[in-house]
């Protein structure tokens, strides 16, 4: 069912540009500084997660290509590195997405159990502030002191609520995510010579 709050975006094909010196780099942070020329929006962390983030940010494109420039010695020595490079990026999702799985079924498990125990809690809590409230005593005891009490009685009700229903939001929250990563495998994957990959680094 598709989310009616989920504005409809842009549907042309998403082009997605990498400037690798590594394939390796596709998967790992390359390591590079703002000193060196080859520096650019997708040097922060692994290309990948470069990818996913443009993936993201157009969910409705009608189709995506990948197109990762790399120097021309790297694809010279490696003919069949776009096919290694498409089966990798098949691998990395399916792992990503199986790992995810596993982690959300134990969050909602895990705040289902904390839920039942802290809505109970809530619930004692709110009934004993609504006696306190009416009676202007709860089990003989009043003043002050007592307002504390239901004041943080109150306050740990709400903490007590707020992890698992945290969770159940963060669940809902990751959809966006996981469906980029089972969108991933299909992705277009091409390698290029970059044009510009005689840079110098410097130290």
């Amino acid at each position: 069912m598709r989310n009616p709050l989920r504005r409809r975006g842009d549907r042309r094909p998403l082009t997605i540009t990498l400037r690798l010196t590594s394939i390796a780099e596709l998967f790992a942070a390359p390591g590079l500084s703002p000193f060196d020329p080859a520096f650019g929006p997708a040097s922060f962390g692994p290309g990948i997660d470069y990818v996913v983030g443009e993936m993201q940010r157009c969910p409705d494109a009608s189709s995506v290509e990948l197109i990762v420039l790399l120097p021309a010695d790297a694809l010279a020595a490696a003919p069949d590195l776009e096919t290694r490079t498409r089966e990798a990026i098949v691998r990395y999702a399916q792992a990503w997405t199986a790992a995810n799985d596993q982690q959300r079924e134990v969050g909602i498990r895990q705040a289902r159990t904390v839920a039942g125990s802290a809505i109970l809690f809530f619930a004692a809590a709110t009934l004993l502030s609504l006696q306190y409230a009416r009676d202007g005593s709860l089990l003989g005891l009043e003043g002050d002191v007592m307002d504390v009490l239901l004041d943080g009685l109150g306050v740990g009700a709400w903490v007590a609520l707020w992890w698992p229903f945290d969770q159940f939001f963060q669940h809902w929250q990751g959809g966006l995510e996981e469906r980029t990563y089972r969108r991933l495998p299909g992705i277009a994957v091409r390698l290029a010579p970059d044009p510009e990959s005689a840079h110098t680094a410097i130290p």
